[in-house]
């Protein structure tokens, strides 16, 4: 009889404990972290490793506008491992925390032993590999994120981790190897898979890769048609390419969806239809969908230098008389400290943007020799004869 009463406690406490579980559980699913502080904490100790573990990660997720609650976070973690020392997910909890703290090397002491309990968790060996991403060892996250990729229910995120640290590396082939990996593996419908098409337009852009890099800007047009961005850097890669026709075919769909209002991306006023290095200075190609009384020009060519600010700008600027049948319409006028200087090279509407590039590489260049008077506003004009563009 005495036995039976034992085995009835027995079961009674283990049942009693399983439901405080299971209602902690709950709260916090529902994230009544308050609640789940104020009911339960002054009674953890008579709860089980699980139900401790949940609040503690109570005050965690309220630690972030009370400081002090980090500090019994961590008892809590502490207690829920003495309770149960063959539960991974409290040394994870740690483990993580460690790494949002900086406290690398506690980070990966916990870690470890979340990955000693448990092998095959692929979000416990990403955030090992995350600890000695942090503390500069770039070729053990490396490995360590490929080996959780090996585990079960890797997330979609570590496969451009892997790429994101080659280009930390300065790896920009194995980076993009890694990008090609994870765009067969990530679902299209997510916004990482837009990320890692960004990247690979980028990288391949970059490298010199033109057509690779088209096919990754047209799949992003395709997926995202209201993104200014996209069409205007297809536009510039066929620049780069020297394919003005198609270059000017996607400059018109561009003009077309903003003609209909379906193009969202900020600003509106302008999108980047050339890039390129000259005498090591970037230089940018803008354009206007519509010129205003402030801004009477339709393509601005700005040099930047080293600190991201244009140094020099060269416009288009709208003749008073273009109007007229046959008559040119733009004109070429460069800012420099302020200064102004009107170029007599003059450009019809349709004009051929090769002429338009090479004349304007050879102002940036200063292989246009100008005589300059002071007028009465303090502007310096060019004198030259006019050249007219068809």
């Amino acid at each position: 009889m005495k036995n039976k009463i034992i085995i009835a406690l027995i079961s009674f406490t283990g049942f009693f404990g399983n439901t405080q579980e299971e209602l902690i559980k709950t709260l916090f699913e529902n994230k009544q972290y308050d609640q789940i502080i104020s009911e339960h904490s002054a009674k953890v100790k008579d709860y089980s490793a699980k139900a401790i573990h949940y609040v503690g990660m109570a005050y965690y997720f309220k630690a972030y506008h009370n400081k002090p609650y980090y500090k019994e976070f961590l008892k809590l973690m502490n207690l829920s491992i003495k309770k149960d020392k063959t539960n991974p997910r409290p040394h994870f909890i740690k483990g993580s925390y460690f790494n949002y703290i900086g406290r690398f090397r506690s980070a990966i002491k916990s870690l470890k032993k979340a990955i000693k309990l448990n092998p095959n968790n692929s979000y416990y060996l990403n955030e090992l590999g995350n600890s000695h991403l942090f503390i500069g060892n770039n070729d053990k996250a490396i490995k360590l994120y490929k080996h959780a990729l090996q585990k079960d229910d890797p997330p979609d995120y570590l496969f451009t981790q892997i790429a994101q640290v080659y280009l930390i590396k300065n790896d920009t082939k194995n980076a993009l190897k890694s990008f090609y990996v994870a765009k067969n593996n990530i679902s299209k419908e997510t916004q990482l898979y837009i990320s890692v098409l960004e990247n690979i337009a980028k990288h391949e852009r970059s490298t010199k890769h033109l057509d690779k890099a088209l096919i990754a800007f047209k799949e992003l047009n395709k997926l995202d048609p209201t993104n200014i961005t996209y069409y205007a850097e297809i536009i510039q890669v066929y620049n780069a390419k020297k394919d003005y026709e198609k270059a000017e075919l996607h400059k018109q769909k561009l003009y077309e969806n903003y003609a209909k209002d379906t193009v969202s991306e900020y600003p509106r006023t302008f999108f980047c239809f050339d890039k390129f290095i000259l005498k090591g200075k970037r230089v940018h190609g803008l354009e206007q969908f519509k010129a205003t009384k402030d801004k009477n020009y339709k393509h601005m060519f700005l040099q930047i230098n080293e600190n991201g600010k244009p140094e020099i700008i060269i416009r288009t600027t709208i003749l008073s008389d273009s109007l007229k049948s046959g008559s040119p319409k733009y004109v070429l006028e460069m800012e420099k400290n302020k200064i102004h200087t009107i170029f007599p090279y003059k450009f019809v509407e349709n004009f051929n943007y090769n002429d338009l590039k090479k004349t304007v590489i050879l102002i940036f260049n200063k292989q246009i020799k100008r005589k300059k008077i002071k007028v009465s506003n303090r502007r310096l004009f060019t004198i030259r004869p006019t050249l007219i563009y068809n």
